[in-house]
C-alpha cells in the first residue's frame, strides 16, 4: 500500500504541473492555431463561382485531317481556348482577382448540378458536332458533294436525372413519338417515358422519369441538334483532343475551306479567332471573349476573328474591342464576322484586294 501511494504521488507531482502549464499556454495555442485553420479553410473550402483564365491556341490541323489532296498553308489557322475552374477554393478565387486577365462569375444554379465528368463529356460532344457542322459548311461553300441528316443528341445530363440515358445518345423517339419537342412537352410528370436511342451504332430502349423539380417538370438532360454526315466527297478524320466545346466552329470552317482551296489565306499571317458555326455559314456568339483576346495577344496573333451581332447587348465584337483596349501596345486586328465568308473576304482583300463571289 505505501508503495502504491508513493506511485500515485509521483504521477500527481508530474501531471499537475503539466496541466497547469497547458492551461496557461492554451490561449497562445489557440492564437497560433487560428492562422493554420484559416489556411486550411482558404485552400479547401469551395465556393459556387467560376474562374476563367487565358489559355492557348489550338491549331485546327492538329486534330482535323482531310483524307484528300490539300493545298499547303504557310501558317496554321488556330482556334483559341481558355481555362475554366468551376467551384474554386476561396484561395484560388482571391488569387484570381489579382490579375486583370482573369474573370470571376457566379455559377448558375443549373450548373451546380453537373459533375466534372459530365461537363467534360458534354464538351466533347459539342466539339464533335461543331466539327461536322464546319465540314458541311466548308464543302457546300466549295460546291463539293456532302450528304447529311439532322438528328438530336444528348449533350448534357444533370446529376438528378433518373434513368438510363447517356451523354452522346442519339434520341430517335420518346414514347413512340419522333417529334421530340412535342413528346417531351406531353410526357406525364412523375412517370417513366420510353426513349428509343442510338448508342454505339446500336438501337436500344431506355427508361427516363420526368420529375417535378423547383416547380417545373423536367427530365434532367439537354438535347442539341446534330448533323450526321452520311456521305462526303472528301473523307474526314478527327483526332481526340482534351479541348472541348463548340467555339472552334468558325476557325475550323476557315481551316477546311483554306486547305481545299488553291489560294492560301494565311500567307505569313498568324490567324486565330472564336465563334460557333451554323450549317448556313453564320457565326454564333461564344463566352469568355475577354480571356480569349488576352490569349490571342499573348500568342502573337495578327488577325483575330470574332462573331458579331449588333442587335444584342452582349455583342462579342464589342466585348472583344473593350478587352483589346485594356492591352497596351497590341497591334492585333479584331475583325467582326457575321458569316464565315466575311473572314474569307477580309483575308482576300488583305492579300491584294481580291473579292470572293
Amino acid at each position: 500500500m505505501p508503495a502504491s501511494h508513493s506511485g500515485k504521488s509521483i504521477i500527481s507531482r508530474w501531471v499537475s504541473p503539466m496541466l497547469e502549464m497547458f492551461k496557461r499556454a492554451r490561449k497562445y495555442m489557440l492564437i497560433l492555431a487560428l492562422p493554420y485553420l484559416l489556411v486550411v479553410f482558404m485552400t479547401t473550402y469551395r465556393i459556387d463561382y467560376r474562374i476563367t483564365t487565358p489559355g492557348d491556341l489550338d491549331a485546327i490541323g492538329s486534330y482535323i485531317e482531310l483524307e484528300a489532296e490539300t493545298y499547303p498553308q504557310e501558317n496554321p489557322i488556330s482556334s483559341v481556348y481558355v481555362m475554366s475552374i468551376p467551384r474554386p477554393t476561396f484561395f484560388q478565387f482571391m488569387a484570381s482577382t489579382l490579375s486583370p486577365s482573369h474573370s470571376q462569375s457566379a455559377l448558375p444554379e443549373s450548373q451546380r448540378h453537373i459533375s466534372d465528368r459530365a461537363n467534360f463529356r458534354s464538351g466533347q460532344v459539342a466539339r464533335n458536332t461543331s466539327i461536322d457542322a464546319s465540314f458541311i459548311t466548308s464543302l457546300e461553300a466549295l460546291g463539293m458533294r456532302i450528304e447529311y441528316e439532322e438528328q438530336r443528341i444528348v449533350r448534357l445530363i444533370y446529376d438528378y436525372m433518373d434513368g438510363d440515358l447517356d451523354i452522346g445518345d442519339i434520341v430517335l423517339s420518346i414514347n413512340g413519338n419522333t417529334d421530340l419537342d412535342e413528346a417531351i412537352q406531353n410526357a406525364p410528370c412523375e412517370e417513366w417515358a420510353t426513349f428509343e436511342v442510338e448508342r454505339d451504332e446500336a438501337v436500344k430502349e431506355v427508361e427516363v422519369r420526368r420529375q417535378e423539380r423547383d416547380g417545373k417538370c423536367v427530365f434532367g438532360f439537354t438535347l442539341s441538334t446534330y448533323y450526321k454526315i452520311t456521305d462526303a466527297e472528301v473523307p474526314l478524320e478527327v483526332r481526340s483532343s482534351l479541348v472541348g466545346g463548340p467555339s472552334g466552329g468558325l476557325m475550323q470552317t476557315l481551316h477546311i475551306y483554306n486547305a481545299l482551296s488553291e489560294f492560301d489565306l494565311t500567307q505569313g499571317l498568324k490567324i486565330s479567332g472564336t465563334g460557333t458555326i451554323n450549317i448556313d455559314g453564320t457565326a454564333g456568339s461564344v463566352g469568355s471573349i475577354r480571356e480569349k483576346v488576352y490569349t490571342a495577344h499573348r500568342s502573337g496573333v495578327d488577325v483575330f476573328f470574332v462573331p458579331t451581332n449588333p442587335n444584342v447587348s452582349n455583342d462579342n465584337y464589342a466585348q472583344a474591342l473593350r478587352a483589346h483596349e485594356e492591352i497596351s501596345g497590341s497591334d492585333m486586328q479584331i475583325v467582326p464576322v457575321e458569316h464565315f465568308t466575311d473572314a474569307i473576304n477580309f483575308l482576300l482583300q488583305w492579300h491584294g484586294g481580291m473579292n470572293n463571289e
